[in-house]
């Protein structure tokens, strides 16, 4: 997507990303501090709760089917749902068995597939073991 179309100033508080980035420590102290008052308050400030929509051209210009609609929201609002999408994964991800290794941070599929095929292995080594003992 090319970046033009997302001008700086159309955001719905003004704030850019860089911005945030820029604000350093005591930017990140005093968002961590609000941040935990919404949540200890399950509210949001009413701001975050509106978006600037706008049109992004695909192809001709002159015919209004092809723009398609992009929300744009607040950088900050952005930021607070990324930290309670990170504590909810931290906090889910310690009761998932570690056989659900699909859609996690840190395992793949290949994991539980060698574990699979160890168990199987294991199994057939015990049952001919077994076998050839009855022999």
């Amino acid at each position: 997507m090319n970046p033009r179309f997302f001008p700086k100033k159309s955001r719905p508080d003004n704030i850019s990303s860089e911005l945030l980035k820029a604000g350093g420590d005591s930017l990140y102290r005093l968002l961590a501090r609000h941040f935990s008052k919404y949540l200890s308050e399950a509210s949001i400030p009413e701001q975050w709760k509106t978006s600037k929509t706008i049109l992004i051209p695909k192809k001709d210009l002159t015919d209004l089917n092809n723009f398609r609609p992009i929300s744009l929201l607040s950088v900050v609002y952005k930021l607070f749902t990324k930290v309670i999408v990170n504590r909810l994964e931290k906090q889910l991800d310690n009761f998932q068995p570690p056989s659900q290794a699909g859609f996690r941070r840190n395992y793949s599929w290949i994991e539980i597939y060698h574990s699979t095929r160890l168990k199987v292995l294991y199994r057939l080594i015990t049952f001919y073991s077994d076998l050839l003992e009855k022999l």
